[in-house]
């Protein structure tokens, strides 16, 4: 599986790096913090975390509860931000405490299948609409453990960077690169097996 490493978030914002991405909403409100600053923000960010918790098996109305809860966490919280060049990568932070603090309340199990390429399933098939972005990556990589899932879906799906992605999991950026290496390498054995 070959992945565009340059891939641009969403709206065609250049990548950079001293800022997670340059956005002139996000830097209004990241300079003053108001509701009047706030509100496109929402309308620019909102999109972002849907496909973020859609890709994690939630459905659409969980997805959309746990979006309001990061993006009102996000506004009570913007002050404690200390450098905001790292925005995206403590968005992701948040939308992920979120979703493992709904798991915890649900009482939701995490569960895992066997790589033997008999016992894939199509797990995007349960969640209503496959048409959506991240439900093919969701399906290819089924057969990794959900920490494997987690790693490559910020890498791939979110297009976080590495040192973003060491942020999000609280790991040095060599223990992040190293995850996503030996996530793509379990991945593909599991594509060659499922190919023949």
């Amino acid at each position: 599986m070959r992945v565009k490493a340059d891939a641009r978030p969403p709206g065609g914002l250049e990548r950079t790096e001293s800022a997670s991405f340059e956005n002139p909403v996000l830097e209004a409100f990241l300079a003053h913090p108001s509701e009047e600053t706030y509100g496109p923000v929402v309308k620019y960010l909102s999109p972002l975390l849907l496909r973020y918790f859609r890709t994690r098996a939630c459905d659409l109305s969980t997805a959309e509860e746990l979006t309001q809860d990061v993006l009102f966490t996000i506004f009570r919280s913007v002050d404690s931000l200390r450098q905001r060049g790292s925005f995206q990568a403590w968005m992701y932070t948040v939308a992920r405490n979120c979703l493992l603090q709904y798991w915890r309340k649900s009482g939701r199990t995490i569960a895992t299948i066997s790589a033997d390429p008999g016992a894939l399933t199509n797990t995007a098939a349960s969640v209503g609409d496959c048409s959506a972005p991240g439900y093919k990556f969701a399906d290819l990589v089924a057969c990794l453990a959900p920490e494997e899932r987690e790693i490559l879906s910020l890498r791939y799906v979110e297009g976080l960077e590495y040192r973003e992605i060491a942020k999000v999991l609280h790991t040095p950026v060599g223990t992040a690169k190293w995850r996503v290496f030996n996530c793509r390498m379990k991945l593909s054995l599991s594509l060659k097996r499922r190919v023949k």
